[in-house]
């Protein structure tokens, strides 16, 4: 029980981050992050097979959207964007 209680201590403690200090901090970071409601998570690394697999629907996708210019545009999971709820 004291377990949980000290969980929820540290995430009312938990600081909140600006879009702008987690853009700053994404410029010189080591790992993917992304930023939801002011929390900064780490994204989990991934292997080869995944990479391969992301890499040739990446492909494939930018093959089909190229047939409809300046319409549709595929980008790699390097870009970011922001998306408004």
């Amino acid at each position: 029980m004291s377990a949980t209680l000290v969980d929820i201590q540290s995430i009312k403690t938990a600081k909140v981050y600006s879009l702008g200090e987690y853009l700053s901090r994404e410029e010189w970071a080591l790992h993917k992050h992304e930023f939801y409601n002011g929390a900064i998570i780490r994204k989990p690394s991934r292997g080869y097979s995944y990479n391969k697999l992301v890499g040739n629907i990446f492909s494939a996708l930018h093959t089909s959207v190229r047939t409809v210019p300046d319409k549709y545009h595929a980008v790699n999971s390097g870009q970011k964007i922001k998306a408004n709820s």
